[in-house]
């Protein structure tokens, strides 16, 4: 911050920070800082004076957040990680997490939802930004009971997919082709 606008008349600029008539908050250090404005007559140095401004330096680490990269909309509420700590969260796109950081998977949006964190000190503010993406939950349940029992020779190969809820998954097993049941290849 330029000092001199703030003087009558030329004088000398000193205290922690001070670079001529320049004062650097990031050089001068947190808390109070005092700083003297000096000023003598010229050339003799004669009927000397100074007054002196106290400014308040506030300090504020930039905020970060604990990664989450992805979570299961089923998944157990859970407390976001921050340092430093001290600051308010905010869903951006979601009411999933709690101003204390609490977040609640089960109501978030599927897909990316937003998080921020704000920490304060005095008049400064930091910001820090997430994104949680969220998995839809698929169940694997059956729709259709199958038979109880399949016969080599008689039974046709059928699409197991045909019988669940939700495609999309993977069976293993013997007798399986991808997602095709061949009771001849089974044991």
């Amino acid at each position: 911050i330029n000092l001199s606008p703030y003087t009558i008349s030329q004088g000398i600029w000193s205290g922690p920070g001070i670079t001529g008539n320049l004062f650097i908050p990031n050089v001068s250090g947190t808390g109070s800082i005092v700083l003297t404005h000096s000023t003598a007559t010229s050339p003799s140095g004669l009927c000397p004076n100074s007054s002196t401004i106290a400014v308040r330096v506030y300090s504020l680490q930039a905020p970060v957040i604990t990664s989450v990269t992805q979570i299961c909309n089923l998944g157990n509420p859970f407390q976001l990680q921050v340092v430093p700590v001290g600051g308010l969260f905010s869903g951006v796109n979601n009411n999933a997490v709690s101003y204390s950081g609490l977040y609640n998977p089960a109501l978030s949006v599927i897909g990316n939802n937003i998080v921020n964190y704000s920490i304060t000190a005095g008049p400064c503010i930091a910001i820090a930004q997430t994104t949680i993406n969220v998995a839809e939950f698929k169940s694997a349940a059956l729709a259709v009971t199958p038979k109880e029992y399949y016969c080599i020779g008689a039974d046709q190969p059928f699409n197991l997919n045909s019988l669940v809820q939700n495609t999309g998954g993977s069976w293993s097993g013997p007798g399986l082709l991808g997602s095709t049941f061949h009771p001849e290849l089974a044991n």
